[in-house]
């Protein structure tokens, strides 16, 4: 590839945070955690992300349980109130009326009268350190809707693999490639492959996608705050949301219009989603690298319009055209 001066071009540290850096070769080295600046020369510092998983108490089937133990008062059944669940383990426990009633606090009461604490699963990132890289060894930088994209000059993830180096690209079969990265020559995410097409001359066809950003209700975070504040657990709220409603099933549209009529703050959060604008069918002579990721030979709107006006039979399927593929 073509090297381009990436010191015409500046950047603040943050913009490139979390850029996937590449070699030469296709193979990831990590992504941007920071940047060390010495005198003499600029350290890009890398990291990986790693999902752990933990175990921790579900505080809202716990509360079910431990409503159970409750003595019940008076001739009839009433339902308890989250506020007289609170009320009963404060004097269970010997709290002050104004002390609030945490989690560790259930769990202790339910450890005392020997009822097994339901547990829940939850996954989170860890940051792990992958070294660092010069900044002399950048060749291009991509900064597209799909993410950041740091490209190197130089093989160094395939070097700390002990991969073999050769200006061949192997052909790969279709369970190999689906789901793989695209990067154009410059560097840009252009989208994912999604399988390997046999011919005279083989090639990948691969999907061009958009990053599509969505507002939306977080009903969990909703639930969060509701549960077990003002409802015992999450069943009670989507009937008292069906019964206001007049629902049988209750979407996140329903609770977004129960909350408004009752003055309940919705919280909301946005979600990125991609979405495909095309399939592309590239030829494999168009291919410089494959490694981790599919690295094109030219910046995705020449090889478009390449082959749009080349002799190749449909090159660019819309993603709603139905013809027959190969």
């Amino acid at each position: 590839m073509e090297k381009d001066n990436v010191n015409s071009l500046m950047y603040e540290e943050e913009e490139l945070r979390d850029a996937v850096v590449v070699d030469r070769e296709g193979y990831v080295c990590g992504r941007v955690a920071n940047f060390t600046v010495e005198p003499d020369q600029i350290m890009v510092n890398l990291c990986e992300y790693d999902t752990k998983t933990v175990k921790t108490p579900n505080e809202e089937e716990l509360v079910q349980k431990l409503t159970k133990l409750m003595p019940q008062k008076g001739l009839f059944h009433r339902e308890t109130s989250i506020e007289q669940f609170y009320d009963w383990i404060r004097e269970m426990l010997h709290l002050s009326n104004r002390e609030p009633v945490t989690l560790e606090h259930l769990v202790e009461f339910a450890k005392v009268k020997n009822v097994d604490v339901p547990y829940q699963t939850n996954e989170f990132k860890v940051k792990i350190e992958k070294g660092s890289i010069k900044w002399s060894c950048v060749d291009k930088i991509g900064v597209a809707e799909l993410g950041k994209c740091i490209f190197l000059n130089e093989a160094v993830e395939a070097k700390k693999r002990g991969i073999a180096l050769s200006e061949k690209v192997d052909y790969k079969a279709t369970k190999y490639l689906t789901g793989t990265m695209v990067i154009d020559s410059e560097a840009k995410i252009v989208g994912s492959a999604l399988k390997f097409l046999v011919g005279d001359l083989p090639g990948l066809l691969i999907n061009v996608e958009r990053l599509e950003k969505i507002e939306q209700l977080d009903a969990k975070a909703m639930t969060d705050t509701l549960v077990p504040s003002m409802f015992k657990d999450s069943s009670q709220l989507l009937n008292r949301v069906k019964n206001d409603l007049n629902r049988k099933v209750v979407t996140d549209d329903d609770l977004r219009i129960w909350a408004r009529k009752n003055k309940i703050n919705a919280p909301s959060k946005i979600v990125e989603r991609k979405e495909i604008l095309m399939e592309l069918r590239v030829d494999w002579n168009n291919i410089a690298k494959i490694g981790d990721i599919v690295i094109l030979k030219e910046p995705i709107d020449a090889l478009n319009e390449k082959l749009l006006l080349g002799p190749n039979e449909i090159n660019l399927i819309p993603k709603t055209d139905m013809r027959k593929r190969p």
